[in-house]
Protein backbone atom coordinates (compact mmCIF):
# COMPACT_ATOMS: atom_id res chain seq x y z
CA UNK A 1 0.00 0.00 0.00
CA UNK A 2 3.26 2.55 0.90
CA UNK A 3 4.83 1.62 -2.40
CA UNK A 4 1.67 1.99 -4.15
CA UNK A 5 1.09 5.69 -2.94
CA UNK A 6 4.51 6.72 -3.10
CA UNK A 7 4.64 5.62 -6.84
CA UNK A 8 1.39 7.32 -7.58
CA UNK A 9 2.68 10.48 -5.82
CA UNK A 10 5.86 10.21 -7.81
CA UNK A 11 4.24 10.01 -11.30
CA UNK A 12 1.64 12.37 -10.91
CA UNK A 13 3.87 14.95 -9.57
CA UNK A 14 6.91 14.13 -11.37
CA UNK A 15 9.38 14.03 -8.42
CA UNK A 16 11.52 12.17 -8.44
CA UNK A 17 14.36 10.59 -5.78
CA UNK A 18 17.72 11.76 -6.26
CA UNK A 19 21.00 10.22 -5.54
CA UNK A 20 21.50 9.55 -2.04
CA UNK A 21 18.56 10.87 -0.77
CA UNK A 22 16.86 9.46 2.03
CA UNK A 23 13.28 8.03 1.63
CA UNK A 24 12.52 9.46 4.75
CA UNK A 25 13.59 13.14 3.17
CA UNK A 26 12.16 11.75 -0.59
CA UNK A 27 8.30 11.11 0.91
CA UNK A 28 9.04 14.18 2.51
CA UNK A 29 9.55 16.35 -0.04
CA UNK A 30 6.17 14.31 -1.80
CA UNK A 31 3.93 15.44 0.89
CA UNK A 32 5.10 18.65 1.05
CA UNK A 33 3.97 19.59 -2.82
CA UNK A 34 1.04 17.23 -2.15
CA UNK A 35 -0.28 18.76 0.58
CA UNK A 36 0.03 21.58 -1.57
CA UNK A 37 -1.72 20.64 -4.11
CA UNK A 38 -4.58 19.64 -2.19
CA UNK A 39 -5.22 23.29 -0.62
CA UNK A 40 -5.90 24.44 -4.04
CA UNK A 41 -8.57 22.20 -4.04
CA UNK A 42 -9.69 22.52 -0.38
CA UNK A 43 -10.37 26.10 -2.03
CA UNK A 44 -13.32 24.70 -4.34
CA UNK A 45 -14.88 22.57 -1.64
CA UNK A 46 -18.57 22.38 -2.33
CA UNK A 47 -19.57 23.62 1.96
CA UNK A 48 -19.94 27.64 1.74
CA UNK A 49 -22.06 29.50 -0.94
CA UNK A 50 -19.04 31.07 -2.40
CA UNK A 51 -17.06 27.96 -3.57
CA UNK A 52 -14.38 30.09 -5.17
CA UNK A 53 -13.01 30.96 -1.54
CA UNK A 54 -12.58 29.84 1.54
CA UNK A 55 -11.74 31.60 5.53
CA UNK A 56 -8.08 31.16 6.41
CA UNK A 57 -9.23 28.82 9.32
CA UNK A 58 -11.31 26.48 7.51
CA UNK A 59 -7.95 25.50 4.80
CA UNK A 60 -5.70 25.44 8.17
CA UNK A 61 -8.78 22.62 9.72
CA UNK A 62 -8.97 20.92 6.54
CA UNK A 63 -5.43 20.94 5.91
CA UNK A 64 -4.50 19.56 8.99
CA UNK A 65 -6.95 16.56 8.08
CA UNK A 66 -5.31 15.62 4.99
CA UNK A 67 -1.74 15.97 6.30
CA UNK A 68 -2.53 13.58 9.39
CA UNK A 69 -3.63 11.27 6.43
CA UNK A 70 -1.03 11.49 4.35
CA UNK A 71 1.52 10.82 7.10
CA UNK A 72 -0.47 8.00 8.57
CA UNK A 73 -0.48 6.24 4.89
CA UNK A 74 3.22 7.51 4.71
CA UNK A 75 4.62 6.85 8.54
CA UNK A 76 8.24 6.94 7.04
CA UNK A 77 8.10 10.63 6.74
CA UNK A 78 6.63 11.35 10.29
CA UNK A 79 9.92 12.87 11.82
CA UNK A 80 10.06 14.80 8.42
CA UNK A 81 6.95 17.14 9.07
CA UNK A 82 6.93 16.60 12.42
CA UNK A 83 10.47 16.57 14.28
CA UNK A 84 10.45 15.52 17.65
CA UNK A 85 6.66 16.65 18.50
CA UNK A 86 3.92 13.89 18.16
CA UNK A 87 1.52 15.38 16.84
CA UNK A 88 1.20 19.21 14.63
CA UNK A 89 -0.57 20.78 17.92
CA UNK A 90 2.80 20.26 19.64
CA UNK A 91 4.63 22.58 17.15
CA UNK A 92 4.15 25.49 14.49
CA UNK A 93 1.85 23.97 12.34
CA UNK A 94 3.25 23.17 8.90
CA UNK A 95 -0.66 23.77 7.58
CA UNK A 96 -0.39 27.26 8.50
CA UNK A 97 3.22 27.76 7.49
CA UNK A 98 2.48 25.79 3.85
CA UNK A 99 -0.80 27.95 3.58
CA UNK A 100 1.58 31.31 3.83
CA UNK A 101 4.30 30.26 1.49
CA UNK A 102 1.67 29.81 -0.86
CA UNK A 103 0.11 33.05 -0.22
CA UNK A 104 3.39 34.74 -0.87
CA UNK A 105 4.17 32.81 -3.57
CA UNK A 106 0.67 33.66 -5.48
CA UNK A 107 -0.24 30.55 -5.60
CA UNK A 108 -3.28 31.43 -2.94
CA UNK A 109 -4.99 35.16 -3.07
CA UNK A 110 -6.67 37.45 -0.35
CA UNK A 111 -10.29 38.25 -2.09
CA UNK A 112 -12.15 40.10 0.37
CA UNK A 113 -11.58 42.25 3.43
CA UNK A 114 -11.94 39.39 5.59
CA UNK A 115 -9.08 37.66 4.34
CA UNK A 116 -10.72 35.41 2.49
CA UNK A 117 -8.31 33.34 0.19
CA UNK A 118 -8.90 32.19 -3.32
CA UNK A 119 -7.36 30.70 -6.84
CA UNK A 120 -5.40 33.17 -8.97
CA UNK A 121 -7.05 32.65 -12.61
CA UNK A 122 -5.54 29.36 -14.53
CA UNK A 123 -2.23 30.90 -16.51
CA UNK A 124 1.13 30.35 -17.26
CA UNK A 125 4.42 32.79 -17.04
CA UNK A 126 7.29 32.08 -18.92
CA UNK A 127 9.66 32.54 -17.04
CA UNK A 128 13.02 31.43 -18.65
CA UNK A 129 13.48 30.02 -22.40
CA UNK A 130 12.95 26.44 -21.50
CA UNK A 131 9.87 26.49 -18.66
CA UNK A 132 6.64 28.31 -17.38
CA UNK A 133 5.29 28.45 -13.92
CA UNK A 134 1.41 27.49 -13.82
CA UNK A 135 -1.19 29.34 -11.29
CA UNK A 136 -4.25 27.98 -10.60
CA UNK A 137 -6.38 25.28 -11.73
CA UNK A 138 -7.85 23.96 -15.16
CA UNK A 139 -9.81 21.06 -16.16
CA UNK A 140 -6.94 19.86 -19.09
CA UNK A 141 -5.56 17.38 -18.59
CA UNK A 142 -1.78 18.39 -18.94
CA UNK A 143 1.27 17.79 -17.29
CA UNK A 144 3.14 19.52 -14.60
CA UNK A 145 6.15 18.85 -12.80
CA UNK A 146 5.62 19.81 -8.88
CA UNK A 147 8.17 21.64 -7.51
CA UNK A 148 7.83 23.66 -3.79
CA UNK A 149 4.56 25.10 -3.06
CA UNK A 150 4.01 25.39 -7.23
CA UNK A 151 4.03 23.79 -10.88
CA UNK A 152 6.24 24.61 -13.60
CA UNK A 153 6.34 23.29 -17.39
CA UNK A 154 9.09 22.20 -19.92
CA UNK A 155 8.33 24.82 -22.87
CA UNK A 156 10.94 26.42 -25.27
CA UNK A 157 10.11 30.06 -26.14
CA UNK A 158 11.94 32.27 -28.26
CA UNK A 159 10.47 35.29 -26.90
CA UNK A 160 10.99 37.47 -23.88
CA UNK A 161 10.65 36.05 -20.00
CA UNK A 162 8.65 37.71 -17.36
CA UNK A 163 10.99 38.35 -14.32
CA UNK A 164 9.64 36.30 -11.30
CA UNK A 165 11.61 38.95 -9.18
CA UNK A 166 13.56 42.65 -10.80
CA UNK A 167 17.24 41.96 -10.42
CA UNK A 168 19.12 44.80 -8.64
CA UNK A 169 22.88 44.68 -8.17
CA UNK A 170 23.08 44.52 -4.03
CA UNK A 171 26.03 47.06 -4.77
CA UNK A 172 23.58 49.18 -6.28
CA UNK A 173 21.10 48.77 -4.29
CA UNK A 174 23.31 49.79 -1.04
CA UNK A 175 24.70 53.09 -3.05
CA UNK A 176 20.90 54.01 -3.67
CA UNK A 177 19.93 53.50 0.21
CA UNK A 178 22.87 55.47 1.59
CA UNK A 179 22.48 58.26 -1.67
CA UNK A 180 18.93 58.80 -0.18
CA UNK A 181 18.52 58.67 3.33
CA UNK A 182 18.03 61.36 5.43
CA UNK A 183 21.07 61.42 7.77
CA UNK A 184 21.80 62.99 11.25
CA UNK A 185 24.97 63.74 13.05
CA UNK A 186 25.53 60.72 15.87
CA UNK A 187 26.39 62.01 19.34
CA UNK A 188 29.55 60.15 21.72
CA UNK A 189 25.85 59.14 23.95
CA UNK A 190 24.47 57.67 20.80
CA UNK A 191 27.30 55.75 19.36
CA UNK A 192 28.06 54.20 22.31
CA UNK A 193 24.24 52.80 22.82
CA UNK A 194 24.72 51.03 19.05
CA UNK A 195 25.86 47.44 18.24
CA UNK A 196 28.14 47.97 15.11
CA UNK A 197 28.21 45.15 12.13
CA UNK A 198 31.55 44.13 11.31
CA UNK A 199 32.09 43.44 7.55
CA UNK A 200 35.11 41.57 7.92
CA UNK A 201 33.69 38.74 10.15
CA UNK A 202 34.28 35.67 8.96
CA UNK A 203 31.42 34.36 11.45
CA UNK A 204 27.49 34.48 10.28
CA UNK A 205 26.28 37.71 10.27
CA UNK A 206 24.41 37.08 13.70
CA UNK A 207 27.42 36.26 15.88
CA UNK A 208 29.23 39.59 14.32
CA UNK A 209 27.99 42.35 16.31
CA UNK A 210 30.09 44.01 19.15
CA UNK A 211 29.83 46.88 20.78
CA UNK A 212 33.34 48.89 19.55
CA UNK A 213 33.39 50.81 16.19
CA UNK A 214 35.09 49.05 13.73
CA UNK A 215 37.97 50.88 12.38
CA UNK A 216 38.43 52.06 8.50
CA UNK A 217 35.44 51.23 7.50
CA UNK A 218 32.91 54.43 5.75
CA UNK A 219 29.48 52.09 5.38
CA UNK A 220 28.43 49.91 7.91
CA UNK A 221 25.12 49.06 10.17
CA UNK A 222 23.57 49.66 13.82
CA UNK A 223 21.33 48.38 15.73
CA UNK A 224 19.46 48.76 19.17
CA UNK A 225 18.37 45.57 21.19
CA UNK A 226 14.42 45.94 22.28
CA UNK A 227 13.02 42.90 23.62
CA UNK A 228 12.09 39.49 22.63
CA UNK A 229 15.26 39.78 20.53
CA UNK A 230 14.27 42.15 18.55
CA UNK A 231 16.21 44.77 17.65
CA UNK A 232 15.66 48.17 15.75
CA UNK A 233 18.16 48.96 12.21
CA UNK A 234 19.87 51.93 11.73
CA UNK A 235 22.39 52.93 8.33
CA UNK A 236 25.52 53.79 9.35
CA UNK A 237 28.08 56.13 7.76
CA UNK A 238 31.24 57.97 8.12
CA UNK A 239 32.07 61.32 6.68
CA UNK A 240 35.29 62.73 7.61
CA UNK A 241 36.09 61.30 11.00
CA UNK A 242 32.20 61.99 11.93
CA UNK A 243 29.28 58.98 12.06
CA UNK A 244 25.75 59.57 10.69
CA UNK A 245 22.82 57.22 11.45
CA UNK A 246 19.81 57.30 9.69
CA UNK A 247 17.04 54.60 11.15
CA UNK A 248 16.00 51.45 8.83
CA UNK A 249 12.29 52.57 7.51
CA UNK A 250 9.87 50.43 8.39
CA UNK A 251 8.52 48.93 5.01
CA UNK A 252 12.50 47.80 4.63
CA UNK A 253 12.28 46.57 8.38
CA UNK A 254 9.27 44.22 7.35
CA UNK A 255 11.25 42.97 4.43
CA UNK A 256 13.87 42.10 6.61
CA UNK A 257 16.00 44.12 4.30
CA UNK A 258 18.63 44.81 6.99
CA UNK A 259 20.04 41.32 5.67
CA UNK A 260 20.22 42.52 2.33
CA UNK A 261 22.04 45.60 3.31
CA UNK A 262 24.51 43.34 6.20
CA UNK A 263 25.28 40.98 2.54
CA UNK A 264 26.14 44.22 0.57
CA UNK A 265 28.68 45.60 3.37
CA UNK A 266 30.21 42.07 3.37
CA UNK A 267 30.78 42.18 -0.59
CA UNK A 268 31.70 45.73 -0.30
CA UNK A 269 34.61 45.39 2.06
CA UNK A 270 36.06 41.96 0.05
CA UNK A 271 34.10 39.85 2.57
CA UNK A 272 31.38 37.98 0.29
CA UNK A 273 29.06 35.52 2.26
CA UNK A 274 29.55 32.25 0.96
CA UNK A 275 27.41 29.60 0.27
CA UNK A 276 27.89 25.96 -0.98
CA UNK A 277 25.93 24.16 -3.62
CA UNK A 278 25.87 20.23 -5.08
CA UNK A 279 24.37 18.82 -8.53
CA UNK A 280 22.51 15.98 -8.33
CA UNK A 281 21.41 15.14 -11.73
CA UNK A 282 17.88 16.47 -11.20
CA UNK A 283 18.32 18.98 -8.66
CA UNK A 284 20.76 21.22 -6.75
CA UNK A 285 21.34 20.63 -2.83
CA UNK A 286 22.07 24.65 -2.09
CA UNK A 287 23.29 25.24 1.68
CA UNK A 288 22.98 28.82 3.38
CA UNK A 289 24.66 30.15 6.29
CA UNK A 290 22.51 32.76 6.72
CA UNK A 291 18.90 34.02 6.51
CA UNK A 292 18.07 35.99 3.54
CA UNK A 293 15.49 38.82 3.34
CA UNK A 294 12.28 37.90 2.39
CA UNK A 295 11.93 38.55 -1.03
CA UNK A 296 14.49 36.29 -1.98
CA UNK A 297 13.47 33.90 1.08
CA UNK A 298 9.85 33.90 -0.95
CA UNK A 299 11.62 32.60 -4.02
CA UNK A 300 13.12 29.70 -2.77
CA UNK A 301 9.96 28.97 -0.78
CA UNK A 302 8.05 28.83 -4.46
CA UNK A 303 10.34 27.29 -6.06
CA UNK A 304 12.23 24.43 -3.67
CA UNK A 305 11.66 22.32 -1.00
CA UNK A 306 13.57 22.36 2.28
CA UNK A 307 15.81 19.97 2.85
CA UNK A 308 15.85 18.32 6.24
CA UNK A 309 12.57 19.05 6.88
CA UNK A 310 9.48 21.53 5.86
CA UNK A 311 11.49 24.75 8.01
CA UNK A 312 14.81 23.86 7.46
CA UNK A 313 15.63 27.71 6.40
CA UNK A 314 18.85 27.01 5.10
CA UNK A 315 18.70 24.25 2.98
CA UNK A 316 16.91 23.53 -0.20
CA UNK A 317 16.55 20.87 -2.76
CA UNK A 318 16.44 22.83 -6.02
CA UNK A 319 15.36 21.59 -9.53
CA UNK A 320 17.68 21.92 -12.19
CA UNK A 321 15.48 24.13 -14.28
CA UNK A 322 14.79 26.81 -11.86
CA UNK A 323 18.73 26.74 -10.75
CA UNK A 324 20.14 29.41 -13.00
CA UNK A 325 17.40 31.49 -12.15
CA UNK A 326 18.28 31.33 -8.18
CA UNK A 327 21.95 31.52 -8.92
CA UNK A 328 21.88 34.62 -10.33
CA UNK A 329 19.45 35.79 -8.07
CA UNK A 330 21.97 34.88 -4.64
CA UNK A 331 24.60 36.22 -7.02
CA UNK A 332 23.60 39.66 -8.08
CA UNK A 333 20.65 40.48 -5.64
CA UNK A 334 22.69 39.45 -2.58
CA UNK A 335 26.04 39.31 -3.56
CA UNK A 336 26.38 35.54 -1.87
CA UNK A 337 29.64 33.51 -3.48
CA UNK A 338 28.15 30.15 -4.57
CA UNK A 339 30.90 27.35 -4.32
CA UNK A 340 30.06 24.19 -5.65
CA UNK A 341 30.97 20.80 -3.77
CA UNK A 342 32.36 18.41 -5.82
Amino acid sequence: MVSKLVDVLQRDMKILRYNGESQEDYVGRLVYSALSHWIRYVILDEVTQNKRCKSKSYILRRGQTILENLVESLPVCKNWVYGDSKTIKEQVNPVKVIRERMLSAGELLEVDENGSLGLPTYKKMQLDRNFSRVLGLCESEESYMFVGVTRIQNVQCNGNSIPELKNVEVDSYLNWLYQNVSWQLCSDTELSAYEFFNPYSKKPPYQSWNNRIIKNIQYTLGRLTLFNGMHEYYILKNYKDEWYSSKLATVLVDYREEKRIILGVRQKYGNSMKATYEKRKSVVILNLYCRLPLREQAMLETFCWPLNNWNDYLNYVIPVEVWPMLEHLLKNNLGIELEERV
